[in-house]
């Protein structure tokens, strides 16, 4: 998620690491089948969930647009575009993103580059923000400003009206893009078939209250998750 307030400090009480990793085994979990290898990772940013991916799968290319973040002892990384990637039609089974989606300035075309390096009978999972967080990160962001206060004594700071997260122009906008109208609109607009979904978890980027696991979870369940994912075959 973007980086909205500062961190590491003795007020954020939750792990976003563990946010992360959950929503892969979500994933996973549900649909274990369709990950398989040579597999794309999109995105891979400091290694956390590529490492998840290599307990099972051997054959993985991890690759991100900045690959400042990457651990070196984790091996190479490809630094690409996902609008134009040097890749083979039909080079990978699996495509998998966490996300991601939201920042790529020209989603439709890179959907449409992802169909044509996927394998025939390959698969695409894409996990993607919501309204509901977009909705968390304006409504709770003066709170967050209040807590970064007391946690280390900044001084508050005026509203930013336009605390974009991905590639929208405004908040306005953002809402839009991260309707579930929004995502199967471009999916199917690239030639891709939805064939399932799964609400994760229920989250702000503040960090505010500690892991709760099972209780994000029933919340997303009923309606105010923050991620949702797809199943993407061509």
């Amino acid at each position: 998620m973007g980086k909205i307030t500062d961190s590491n400090h003795w007020l954020e009480l939750r792990d976003g690491n563990k946010i992360r990793t959950t929503e892969f085994e979500s994933s996973f979990k549900s649909w274990g089948s369709n990950f398989k290898g040579p597999l794309l990772e999109l995105g891979s940013g400091d290694g956390t969930q590529y490492k998840q991916l290599k307990q099972y799968i051997d054959n993985i290319t991890p690759s991100d647009v900045n690959t400042d973040y990457w651990p070196a002892e984790l091996g190479e990384i490809k630094n690409i575009n996902a609008e134009k990637m040097p890749f083979e039609d039909g080079s990978f089974k699996t495509i998998y993103s966490s996300n991601v989606l939201e920042h790529i300035p020209d989603v439709d075309t890179a959907l449409v580059e992802m169909k044509r390096i996927l394998d025939k009978n390959g698969a695409m999972i894409h996990i993607v923000p919501t309204v509901t967080w977009k909705l968390l990160q304006l409504g709770l962001y003066h709170v967050s400003l209040v807590r970064n206060w007391i946690a280390k004594g900044k001084r508050l700071e005026r509203f930013r009206p336009c605390l974009i997260h991905g590639v929208s122009k405004s908040s306005i906008e953002e809402i839009g893009r991260f309707k579930g109208s929004y995502w199967r609109k471009r999916f199917n607009g690239a030639g891709l078939k939805i064939v399932d979904t799964k609400c994760l978890l229920t989250y702000s980027p503040y960090r505010f209250t500690p892991n709760f696991i099972l209780l994000r979870s029933i919340l997303a369940k009923i309606g105010f998750a923050s991620t949702k994912a797809y199943l993407i075959h061509k």
